[in-house]
């Protein structure tokens, strides 16, 4: 939506209740602002035109009175009816930021809940992923949690990667144990087969 050149503030009220009447947008708030701009322009060149006109006709400055300007009153009631749509606008946005921090918080502790888990390793990390998908899919909180937020975040995932390289490390050194036992008892029954008690050797094995 565009704004045309327009010469008269009657032209410019009528395209005013045009704008406002639209969802309310960066463009739809440039666009107030031009007209309503625009509207004062001309509105100031008419007044110094009846001033000089009077004066002209042998009025004195001092004692010109403006005439009760209608459109004015319309732009004006145009421009409240807008003020309030973007009070509202600015309501609702601030109650989605304060859900959003609500729910940013709660991907935090269920963050910690998940470094405490003793489930499957690969059910915790995948749901780790979903969690930090959620995150990202969050938009906009209020600024003032802003920074502390991504720190108690990020803070969060690095104690929970330091979690999983441990976890790692205890799981390849249980590996590791596992594996010299079994080769321990391997032995154990190789040296079995040389054993001549055959009762005795029943027993050990």
């Amino acid at each position: 939506m565009t704004i045309k050149e327009l010469n008269k503030k009657e032209e410019i009220v009528e395209q005013l209740a045009i704008v406002v009447e639209h969802p309310i947008d960066n463009l739809v708030r440039k666009n107030v602002d031009i007209l309503k701009k625009e509207f004062y322009k001309l509105k100031k060149l008419e007044m110094e035109t009846s001033i000089k006109t009077f004066v002209e006709a042998g009025g004195k400055t001092e004692n010109f009175q403006k005439e009760k300007d209608i459109t004015e009153e319309k732009l004006k009631e145009l421009l409240i009816e807008f003020r309030k749509k973007k009070f509202v606008l600015a309501t609702e946005a601030e109650k989605v930021k304060e859900q959003n921090l609500i729910d940013r918080k709660n991907i935090i502790e269920k963050i910690k809940e998940l470094i405490d888990n003793q489930g499957s390793f690969h059910e915790i990390f995948d749901e780790f992923k979903e969690l930090q998908h959620r995150w990202k899919e969050i938009a906009r909180i209020p600024q003032n949690a802003t920074n502390g937020l991504w720190k108690e975040y990020h803070y969060c995932c690095q104690q929970f990667y330091d979690w999983m390289k441990l976890n790692d490390m205890m799981r390849n050194y249980d590996f590791k144990k596992n594996l010299e036992l079994k080769q321990e008892l391997c032995e154990v029954v190789e040296r079995l087969d040389k054993e001549l008690n055959i009762v005795s050797a029943f027993h050990q094995l």
